[in-house]
């Protein structure tokens, strides 16, 4: 980015909402994988590859959300159980979308909402079940015992494998690590002594979403969105698609196709949960249903 630019202000800077909507011709009668390949969203980049426009302006605050879980204190045999963040984001964007675009399928697919309807439309979910707890034993009048437990949901051997690849953690701490591994789910225990229970604990996740208190549901490697992202950008595909092509969006509407069912779908979980991560976004403050 020039010094011209950067001494403009935002709304001159990106006079452009961000996206660009691109539409590969499709067959009236094609399966929901097809149909949703077709459509896609691509960022809008200058010459010499600078983004632009209100998403990119958004995108540069897009972090990844925290995981929660149950939190079990036994400070001198005297337990107290809690609902707290396990696992801290970092400050740092997330990746830049790919110049191709994302497409309906990919948002599809990984919005965690949405993993049980789109298997109802014979297609895959990529997004990874698991429950996580911490218990936190105070051993000593300044040491603490970690125990963290992930239980891993039973998944197709791919991406479960995908997801377990990209588990990272210190080598020193490697001996404090149980990992019972059934091909397709599994469960990982970690075991570590430290001073003081705010210390670093070394081990990174890819990144998740909680749809409520006791289940997290994860992305098996590093993603550029986060799942109020992935709403943004599928609405704003199924949005624009409605309207550039109302003559194959009726069509769609009319004999009840596979898209429009899925495009059905994704509104309905929109409405249920775009306005807590839309807060989360505005106040920083990641937000979490209570069962």
């Amino acid at each position: 980015m020039n010094l011209n630019q950067r001494d403009k202000p935002p709304r001159a800077q990106h006079r452009h909402h961000g996206l660009t909507l691109s539409n590969k011709n499709m067959s009236k009668d094609a399966d929901v994988k097809t149909a949703s390949l077709s459509l896609a969203a691509k960022p809008l980049a200058h010459s010499n590859g600078d983004r632009f426009g209100t998403f990119d302006l958004w995108h540069r605050s897009c972090r990844e959300t925290p995981t929660c879980g149950i939190l079990t204190n036994n400070d001198r045999g005297k337990p107290t159980v809690g609902f707290q963040v396990l696992l801290s984001s970092e400050d740092k964007r997330l990746p830049y979308i790919p110049i191709e675009g994302i497409t309906l399928f990919d948002c599809l697919t990984s919005l965690p909402d949405l993993s049980e309807f789109m298997g109802t439309l014979g297609e895959l979910s990529n997004v990874i079940r698991a429950q996580l707890t911490v218990d936190q034993v105070i051993t000593g009048d300044t040491q603490w015992v970690i125990k963290f437990n992930l239980a891993i949901h039973p998944s197709r051997s791919e991406l479960y494998s995908k997801f377990i690849n990209n588990i990272k953690i210190r080598p020193d701490l490697v001996d404090g690590v149980f990992f019972y591994d059934y091909e397709s789910y599994g469960t990982i225990n970690f075991r570590i002594t430290q001073d003081t229970p705010t210390a670093p604990l070394h081990y990174s996740f890819p990144n998740g979403s909680m749809l409520h208190k006791n289940e997290v549901r994860f992305w098996p490697e590093e993603r550029p969105l986060n799942e109020f992202g992935y709403y943004y950008v599928a609405l704003y595909i199924v949005g624009n698609y409605a309207r550039c092509f109302p003559d194959k969006w009726l069509h769609d509407v009319e004999v009840n196709s596979p898209l429009a069912l899925a495009v059905a779908a994704l509104l309905h979980s929109a409405a249920q949960r775009m306005a807590l991560l839309t807060y989360g976004e505005l106040s920083r403050v990641y937000q979490v249903v209570d069962d």
